[in-house]
């Protein structure tokens, strides 16, 4: 069978890598392809898995410039697109095409239903506009499969727990569980054995919460006796927004006089490397479809503090596995670091042992048998 994964990014981030390790169990089983927006990033991650790699301008419309000649500029390069995609999935005799996210889907649906593709969409994102939503359950109509990475992802699109027989809930691999981290010193600086490192690893967006992060931090300096701790923000902006963000972030730390304590390290693919420098991973998102840096992060044996959003509720039972605290609230964010400081040890070991049997359900081995089950079910 040959399958067309249809991705709308050009820069790795956790969809990006999520797909990797997707197609890395499936390519001895599959004969697999990919259709993506041009960049070097891509190419140099997906090349080894995939026999074929097509650049297609599969692009998001900027909402801030809207008039009459960038309108026309837009749907001319959609049909392009569409035109590229029709070639690629005839010329290549594809068998199913699937999207990787909800935006790729909107330029998967037409082609697919021309050609009588098999259409496949993975849902990986969480939208708040209704109009996304909308659009979103319009393409959910005509895939054959449509699969959520959690179950707070599927709620979020249909209100309900719908039995219908095309969605699926399959939680994303994670690379890291079954191999280990190394006990040497490989680290980004040199640190005090008592000094506390909090981690943030992720994208610099608003939707993370980063900025509730920094004032728990004024706030416990502010109002504790802790102060041998560190937070180093791992990350880095992939759009205008995101810029716009991290200056915002940026100017944040400087007026708290934050500098000392707080550290913006940027992009890192060592993820070996980050988890040796982190005692505790926080992770303030606002809107998080399923986080695998959770999952991560829960099987180095880290101590995780996460908002209560369902998509981090998901995986962090409160006071079992991990802390959460109230989403968007910075104050109770600071409680929870100050509690985890008084008693880390403590949550550190009960945290480990539930999390030996908990994991599995991100485990290989169950990601690639729910993965046969959808391709070969019909």
């Amino acid at each position: 069978m040959k399958i067309l994964f249809v991705n709308q990014s050009k820069y790795i981030t956790g969809a990006e890598n999520s797909l990797y390790e997707t197609l890395k169990l499936l390519k001895n089983r599959y004969r697999l392809y990919l259709a993506s927006p041009f960049s070097d990033e891509i190419y140099k991650k997906f090349q080894p898995v995939c026999e074929k790699i097509f650049w297609i301008d599969l692009f998001i419309p900027d909402k801030r410039i809207r008039n009459l000649i960038n309108f026309i500029k837009d749907i001319i390069r959609f049909i392009k697109a569409e035109v590229r995609l029709m070639k690629v999935l005839a010329g290549e005799k594809i068998g199913v095409v699937h999207s990787n996210s909800v935006i790729s889907g909107l330029f998967v649906v037409l082609p697919a239903l021309l050609l009588r593709k098999r259409f496949f969409l993975h849902v990986r994102e969480i939208y708040l506009d209704r109009r996304v939503k909308y659009l979103a359950r319009i393409i959910f109509f005509f895939a054959e499969k449509v699969v959520f990475v959690s179950e707070a992802t599927k709620f979020n699109y249909l209100y309900s727990k719908d039995n219908n027989k095309k969605f699926y809930v399959i939680y994303n691999v994670v690379p890291t569980l079954g191999s280990k981290i190394k006990s040497n010193n490989n680290s980004f600086y040199k640190r005090p054995v008592d000094l506390y490192n909090i981690s943030y690893i992720g994208l610099i967006d608003e939707r993370k919460g980063i900025d509730v992060l920094i004032k728990a931090v004024n706030f416990i300096l502010k109002n504790s006796l802790y102060k041998h701790f560190k937070v180093n923000i791992f990350g880095r902006a992939i759009d205008k927004k995101g810029i716009e963000y991290e200056k915002l972030l940026k100017s944040l730390v400087s007026n708290y006089g934050l500098d000392d304590f707080i550290i913006f390290r940027g992009f890192s693919p060592d993820i070996q490397k980050i988890y040796n420098d982190t005692d505790i991973l926080i992770h303030p998102a606002r809107v998080e479809p399923l986080a695998r840096v959770l999952v991560e992060a829960l099987y180095f044996g880290k101590v995780v503090i996460a908002s209560d959003i369902s998509g981090n509720a998901e995986i962090i039972k409160d006071n079992v596995n991990g802390v959460l605290f109230k989403s968007g609230d910075f104050r109770d964010l600071a409680e929870k670091i100050i509690d985890v400081f008084k008693n880390y040890a403590h949550y550190r070991n009960k945290f480990r042992s539930y999390n030996l049997n908990f994991l599995k359900i991100f485990s290989k081995e169950n990601h690639f048998k729910n993965l046969i089950k959808l391709y070969e079910k019909n």
